[in-house]
């Protein structure tokens, strides 16, 4: 059940959706998926990365996906990662 969320009580239930749209939208179909709380910048994941999709931004200093779709599924930046800030879903080839 939804909790009410403090501070929306003009229109509590599209407020609620949209934030549940939103976080459903962000993770839907992707393939390689990075969380920035948990990222600290190392760069161990481009490192390994085979086909050089993923960099650490140059502003931000968090882990960055170029195309995803070229990712070969084996996992190897899941392991280098200290933190386990990276995911990556579907099977490897």
């Amino acid at each position: 059940m939804a909790t009410p969320i403090p501070g929306a009580k003009r229109a509590p239930g599209r407020l609620f959706l949209h934030i549940q749209l939103g976080e459903v939208q962000t993770t839907m179909g992707k393939i390689v998926t990075v969380d920035e709380e948990l990222c600290i910048g190392c760069g161990a994941c481009a490192a390994m990365c085979p086909k050089k999709i993923l960099y650490v931004h140059e502003k931000t200093g968090k882990c960055k996906v170029t195309d995803e779709n070229q990712c070969d599924r084996r996992r190897g930046c899941e392991g280098a990662c200290p933190v386990e800030a990276i995911k990556v879903t579907g099977k490897g080839g």
